[in-house]
């Protein structure tokens, strides 16, 4: 299971990284709004500390009842992701749907990860 938060914490940092020097790869248009790309910085910040957050529960997380609720709210936070993605792409906001397939895979993943390895508690 602390697999689960190490893996979604480097995909996290990645992606937070990337998107924090290249904001550009997910707006089409960030260059002309201030507000934009202010918004764009600080999801790519949010998504830094989220992703260290979980390297830190990866590597130290003992607990099976935390890192089973967090390992849920890391899956909820990528579909729900990819469902705003998919609207705003539908909207003419992002160029792609990039990001929608990003977050539903990783969504997908890290929940067949969950499920193959968790404890039956009946």
């Amino acid at each position: 299971m602390k697999y689960i938060f190490f893996i979604n914490g480097m995909i996290q940092m990645i992606a937070g990284i990337v998107l924090f020097l290249k904001p550009g790869l997910l707006f089409t248009d960030v260059t002309n709004s201030v507000s934009t790309m202010v918004i764009l910085k600080m999801y790519a910040i949010l998504s830094m500390a989220f992703g260290g957050i979980c390297l830190v529960i990866g590597k130290n997380g003992n607990e099976y009842n935390l890192l089973k609720s967090g390992a849920l709210i890391i899956m909820m936070f990528h579909l729900i992701i990819a469902f705003q993605s998919y609207g705003a792409y539908i909207g003419g906001y992002l160029p792609n749907m990039g990001a929608f397939g990003f977050h539903l895979t990783t969504a997908i993943i890290l929940t067949i990860l969950f499920l193959r390895n968790r404890e039956d508690t009946i």
